[in-house]
This record gives C-alpha cells, sequence and structure tokens, in this order.
C-alpha cells in the first residue's frame, strides 16, 4: 500500500462517524462514477458538492495520480470555500495513460489540517476500472 493511499485510509476510518448523522457535506453525482476505462482513454467524473452546515468550511480536493480538478465558474477546484448550505461542482478528469490502477471510493475531500475528512456515501463512491 502506498503512502498516500495509507494516509486517506486512515483518514476515512476516523471520519466515519460524519455519516452516523446528516452528512455535513453532500455528494450529488451528475455523470456515471462507476466504469471501465482503457489507457487510450479520458473520462469526466462530475459531483455537487453542497456543505449542509451552518457555517463555512475550506477543504481541499486529495487526487490520486491520473486524476486532476477541472477549473472554471462554478467549479470546487483544489481548493475550495464552501458557505453554509451553498455547493459547487466538482470536475474530475481522469487519465487512462496517468493513472496507476483502479480508482476507487473517491472524491475525497479533507480541511486544510486533515481535521476532517469527506467522501460519499458508499453507493456514491467512484468504482473506475483500468483495463490494460
Amino acid at each position: 500500500m502506498t503512502q498516500s493511499k495509507l494516509i486517506i485510509t486512515m483518514m476515512m476510518l476516523s471520519s466515519l462517524s460524519c455519516y452516523a448523522q446528516k452528512p455535513e457535506i453532500a455528494f450529488k453525482p451528475i455523470t456515471p462514477f462507476k466504469f471501465t476505462m482503457t489507457e487510450k482513454d479520458v473520462a469526466v467524473v462530475g459531483y455537487n458538492v453542497i456543505n449542509e452546515t451552518g457555517s463555512t468550511i475550506k477543504l481541499n480536493t486529495t487526487l490520486e495520480a491520473g486524476m486532476k480538478s477541472i477549473k472554471g465558474d462554478g467549479n470546487c477546484g483544489m481548493g475550495m470555500v464552501l458557505l453554509s448550505k451553498k455547493g459547487c461542482l466538482l470536475s474530475l478528469e481522469l487519465t487512462g495513460s496517468k493513472m496507476k490502477g483502479d480508482i476507487k471510493h473517491m472524491p475525497f475531500l479533507c480541511a486544510p489540517d486533515f481535521s476532517k475528512c469527506y467522501y460519499p456515501p458508499e453507493k456514491y463512491q467512484m468504482d473506475v476500472i483500468l483495463k490494460r
């Protein structure tokens, strides 16, 4: 297991309590997020990310090899500030030739100090199979 995957796994386990109640951050997929792609493919996965709390939250997007955040109006970007009850579009470009393997359990958003991390409920987590 790579160091980044180990850190992500530990953060995911430490933040499981986020879903015991209503989630603070809601993820609503707007594109397919479970599919197979080849090294020749490029795909975009999109989620509406909504701050369900009564306060502003700052988050950073954690990416794996072959993923990049698409910038633009209304897009969340790598670092985002979500106002209370507001959201943005998280658009992630996946490039098969740059991926090291399958991408699962994403997207993953964390506070800048990693004190809190958020990810979609399991039914909405990315499951992208890289077919070589």
